[in-house]
Formats: C-alpha cells, sequence, structure tokens
C-alpha cells in the first residue's frame, strides 16, 4: 500500500485498538507516516526500537519483594504508566514498536501477551492507546529474524510501498530542495533504489538528507559531490549533479514572472520538470496572472504538473477565479 492508502487503514485499526504490523524497506519512510499518524489524530507517540533491545527492557526488570516473598517487575519505561496519580491514565496515545523483525526471537516473544491481550504481566495498557509494530523483510536484506507464528496471528500485516506521487507532496510541506523534487519528478525510479552490491543507495530518507544536511550550505563543490556520492552512490550521484548543472542555467522565478510571455521555456524534458517544480511553491494569488501567462506556454502535462503543485503548496489559490476556471477546462487532465 502507498502511504495514502495506508494512512487511513492504520487510522481506522488504531481507533480500533488493532495491532498492526507495517513490512516494508528500510529508509522507505515509515517513522515519518507514524509521526504523521500520530499528528493527525493528536497522539503522543512513543517511538521504541526493539532492535536494540533484549527481553528484560520489555518484560520489565525482575525485583524481588522480600516481605511478601515474591518476584515483581520493574515496568519498561516506554509504557505508559497504568496511574497517574490514584486515578486512570486518560491519555491517548501510540506506541509504534519499530525494527520488530531486528529483535531476536525471544525478544519478540515477550509480545505475544502484548500484542493480544494488551497487558504484559500485572501491567495493562490504558484504554486510550494503541500499538503499531514495523519492521524489514527478508528479501531487504537488513538484519531480519523470523517471526514467530504465534506473533504473527496476533498482528494484521500491511506493506509499506514507496509512491512517487505520495512522496512529492510530503516533499512539498516538508521543505525538500526544489532540485530534489524536480529530478525525483524527472527520474523517479531514483526515489527508492536499493542496490545490494553498495553501501550507499538513494531512499527517501537520504534524499532528505541530502536536501537538509548538504545542499545549500556553502560548501565547495568538490566537498558536495563527495558527501552526496557518499549517500547515495557513484551513478545516482552522478545524474543528479548533472541534473543540477542544468538546473543552474533555467531562467529564475523572478525573471519568468517579470516577463511571462517572452522567459525562455526549455525544449529539454529535465528543464521541463526542473521549470514545474521551481515554480509550484512560489505561485502566490497575487503573481499567479503572470505565473499562468508562462504556463500556458506550457505543455499541457507540464502546466497540470505546476499548479496542481501549486495548489497543494498554497491553500490561498483555491479561491482565485483563474484557477478555478482553469480547473473547469483542464479538469479531465488533473482528475486523469
Amino acid at each position: 500500500m502507498k502511504p495514502s492508502e495506508l494512512s487511513p487503514a492504520l487510522k481506522h485499526m488504531i481507533a480500533e485498538q488493532e495491532p498492526v504490523m507495517i513490512w516494508g524497506p528500510p529508509g522507505a519512510g515509515k517513522s515519518d507516516l507514524m509521526r504523521q499518524v500520530a499528528k493527525d489524530l493528536e497522539l503522543e507517540l512513543r517511538d521504541v526500537r526493539l532492535g536494540q533491545m533484549d527481553v528484560v527492557d520489555v518484560r520489565g526488570f525482575p525485583i524481588p519483594d522480600l516481605e511478601k516473598q515474591v518476584m515483581r517487575w520493574l515496568t519498561a519505561d516506554f509504557l505508559p504508566p497504568m496511574k497517574i496519580g490514584n486515578k486512570p491514565n486518560k491519555t491517548r496515545g501510540l506506541i509504534f514498536m519499530d525494527e520488530l523483525t531486528s529483535a531476536p526471537s525471544a525478544t519478540q516473544g515477550t509480545l505475544y501477551q502484548f500484542t493480544l491481550d494488551r497487558r504484559i504481566g500485572e501491567y495493562v495498557l490504558p484504554e486510550g492507546w494503541s500499538i503499531v509494530c514495523a519492521g524489514n523483510r527478508k528479501s531487504d536484506r537488513s538484519v531480519v529474524h523470523d517471526m514467530p507464528a504465534a506473533l504473527a496471528n496476533r498482528l494484521n500485516h500491511l506493506t509499506f510501498e514507496v509512491d512517487a506521487d505520495d512522496w512529492q507532496v510530503w516533499a512539498l510541506h516538508a521543505g525538500i530542495d526544489e532540485a530534489v523534487r524536480g529530478f525525483l519528478r524527472f527520474k523517479s525510479s531514483l526515489l527508492h533504489s536499493f542496490d545490494p552490491t553498495s553501501h550507499a543507495w538513494p531512499s527517501p530518507r537520504i534524499w532528505e538528507k541530502i536536501s537538509k544536511k548538504v545542499l545549500n550550505k556553502g560548501l565547495p563543490v568538490s566537498t558536495e559531490s563527495a558527501l552526496i556520492t557518499g549517500y547515495i552512490g557513484e551513478g545516482p550521484s552522478l545524474e543528479f549533479r548533472t541534473y543540477r548543472q542544468v538546473y543552474s542555467r533555467l531562467p529564475t522565478v523572478e525573471q519568468i514572472l517579470a516577463d511571462p510571455k517572452k522567459a525562455p521555456l526549455p525544449d529539454d524534458m529535465a528543464c521541463k520538470y526542473a521549470i514545474a517544480t521551481m515554480l509550484d511553491t512560489k505561485i502566490t494569488p497575487k503573481n499567479l496572472s503572470a505565473a499562468m501567462a508562462y504556463t500556458s506556454r506550457m505543455d499541457k502535462e507540464f502546466q497540470v504538473l505546476t499548479l496542481r503543485g501549486a495548489l497543494l503548496a498554497n491553500k490561498d489559490l483555491h479561491s482565485c477565479a483563474e484557477i478555478t476556471q482553469w480547473l473547469t477546462q483542464h479538469h479531465a487532465y488533473v482528475v486523469g
């Protein structure tokens, strides 16, 4: 399931307090999705990395009660308290148990009772809290242990699939560099391209790092290139750097809006994607007329790409008469 399909399914299962297992490749954005779901539902999110835990980290640590001659368990700190003061805990939250399949079978086994009965020993998960698990598959070439059948049968299993269109919508609101967005519109196959022969390969997580940690930091060209290659490998890095060189020679947004009828309109496909991505976040009600004068010179595909992105980026555009008229005239293209 792509993220836009997975999100409503997760929200339903959370409302039903049914535990879910999300399967997906590393770096795809499972954690980002869970943060967004928790935010949408106004839930506290507790992110637990099971791959780093042993049995006692989940089950709790045993301590003797000498007075009663019994063994008790200190509750794991990622679990919300059953009571606040003398009253039941009425908070609402989500326990996201990531890296489940990276945990040894014994650690996974501590979740049998938790996922089925919402309890671990004497501890009972408060009513307003839900459980979502996630992990990689053996085909993802990560450190993966088999999931015990008894645990698997307690979970609803959903698969996370990287989707270029969904990622573009996310990237638009996440402040991802427009050159990265434009390149991945042009070369969507490099959004997530696992290479088992390389330590470095492209993924949504890595493109976000490149955008926010490497680009536009005033680094020497050689340093920037080396860091990009270190993230995504030589082949993808060369393609991205070549795209950016083309990108740098395009007319600026200011030049386009100042003279939309005469500003250069590129013929090269990569440049068309670059122009569309360059413009989408810059279009406002004030410059809409100039922007549409320029986009009207584009192929229909790139008109739609530019203005659909602009509508996602700036909700004020929805009330503009020019946009309403354009949507009416191009409804078939937009819906398609």
